[in-house]
């Protein structure tokens, strides 16, 4: 059987379409033509329909990946009858084809795996949109190189489950330097506050709690940080009452409020830190019916 040889640029020489009817293609079907035969309607990975290695050429993204089954034992399946010879034989071909003629088929030939950015990537790309002089070496691991020494190189920069979260703790630490927002306060109405009721029709916008009721409320906070819960109440005017103050269900303090026969309006506070994201605030009477108006949560600075 006559061979020809054609040398390319790069110095890579590979065999003529001569090889690949003579012994590439007759490899192939004999060992994968019973699931993928060219002639079934059905069969959606028709790989054997090419009759050149032209056609191999065109069909890139199909035919790497039979190198790549082949190369991985997962293809053909079960006890296969292929000699390691053989399949060595067909999946180094298939590369070599790919690779020696990735430049000659169009502008996008070559196949480009899909990247995450490197650290020098990502510290420029946020310095590029905000502004920021990011430490990433602080952030992320060192970018493997896959042994050619790239930093760039898309086989290697994948997003395994750890580095995806250090993504997320690095776009965190980003936003907490570009959103800046105001500090936070809250005022809480009475009637606001769990289990709801029908807004006062008075002066006062007060509710009155039994020895033992609570009153609940929930919020988000943005910053991490310490924050004041004042309670404010009607004044006793003959008995000095105490509430407790519960976040998240765990006590941050009391507030106690001694008599005072003038009466009116006044207020105690508990500090207590909170972490970003979302809070429960309960506050529980004491042993005396009491007059409650609200619940106020400030940022302190």
């Amino acid at each position: 059987m006559k061979i020809l040889l054609f040398v390319v640029a790069s110095g890579v020489v590979w065999a003529a379409p001569d090889e690949f009817l003579g012994k590439i293609r007759p490899i192939l079907k004999e060992n994968c033509a019973g699931c993928h035969n060219p002639a079934n309607p059905r069969n959606r990975i028709d790989f054997l329909k090419s009759e050149s290695p032209t056609d191999v050429e065109t069909r890139r993204t199909l035919w790497r990946d039979v190198a790549t089954q082949l190369r991985n034992r997962t293809m053909p399946p079960g006890v296969a009858k292929i000699s390691e010879a053989d399949r060595m034989l067909v999946a180094n071909w298939i590369d070599d084809r790919l690779r020696t003629t990735g430049c000659g088929t169009g502008d996008y030939a070559g196949f480009v795996a899909s990247r995450r950015l490197n650290r020098r990537e990502w510290k420029n790309t946020i310095r590029d949109l905000f502004g920021l002089d990011v430490v990433a070496p602080d952030l992320f691991p060192a970018d493997e190189a896959g042994g050619a020494g790239f930093d760039t190189n898309g086989e290697t920069l994948y997003v395994p489950p750890m580095m995806l979260e250090r993504y997320m703790e690095a776009a965190t630490h980003v936003l907490d330097r570009i959103v800046v927002t105001p500090p936070f306060n809250r005022l809480v109405l009475s009637h606001e506050m769990s289990p709801v009721t029908v807004a006062p029709t008075g002066i006062k916008p007060s509710r009155f709690l039994n020895p033992g009721e609570t009153l609940t409320t929930s919020f988000s906070v943005f910053a991490e940080g310490s924050y004041s819960l004042r309670v404010s109440v009607e004044r006793p005017k003959l008995t000095p009452f105490t509430m407790k103050v519960l976040v998240d269900g765990v006590a941050a303090g009391s507030v106690s409020y001694a008599r005072d026969s003038g009466g009116g309006a006044t207020a105690r506070a508990v500090t207590a830190t909170l972490a970003r994201g979302a809070h429960t605030v309960t506050v529980e009477n004491g042993s005396e019916r009491i007059e409650f108006y609200s619940l106020t949560v400030d940022q302190r600075p």
